[in-house]
C-alpha cells in the first residue's frame, strides 16, 4: 500500500472518530480538542482551553492498526484501515478469487480533553 494512501485513510478515520466524540462531549459539558492558550509559570508551561480556566488533559493513543487491501476478481479492489484484533476471520465463498496484501503498522497521536 502506498504512503499517501495509508495516512490520508488513517487521518480519516482519527478525525471521524474525534467528530463523534466531540458530539457526545458537548452533550456531557465536556470538549474534545478545544483551542489552547499556552501558559507559561516559571520553568513550566501548561495549557488550558481558550474557552474556560481549566486545564487540559492529553490522552495519547498508541495503536497497532492493520493496512489491508483486497482485490476480488470482477469486484474492483478495496482499501481499508483497521485496529489490529488478536483474532480475525472472514468467511465468505460465493465464487470469487480474492487476493489481499496487509501490513501492520503504528500510529502514535495525543489530542487535548
Amino acid at each position: 500500500m502506498d504512503l499517501n494512501k495509508f495516512v490520508a485513510e488513517s487521518l480519516k478515520e482519527i478525525i471521524s472518530g474525534v467528530k463523534e466524540a466531540q458530539t457526545h462531549a458537548a452533550k456531557n459539558g465536556a470538549e474534545i480538542c478545544p483551542s489552547l492558550t499556552r501558559i507559561a509559570n516559571g520553568t513550566k508551561a501548561f495549557y488550558q482551553s481558550g474557552n474556560s480556566d481549566e486545564k487540559v488533559s492529553w490522552v495519547d493513543y498508541d495503536i497497532a492498526v492493520t493496512a489491508e487491501e483486497t482485490d476480488e476478481v470482477g469486484a474492483g479492489g478495496k482499501l481499508s484501515v483497521k485496529v489490529a484484533s488478536i483474532f480475525n476471520a472472514e468467511g465468505g465463498g460465493e465464487g470469487k478469487t480474492t487476493e489481499k496484501a496487509s501490513s501492520l503498522s503504528r500510529l502514535q497521536f495525543r489530542l487535548a480533553v
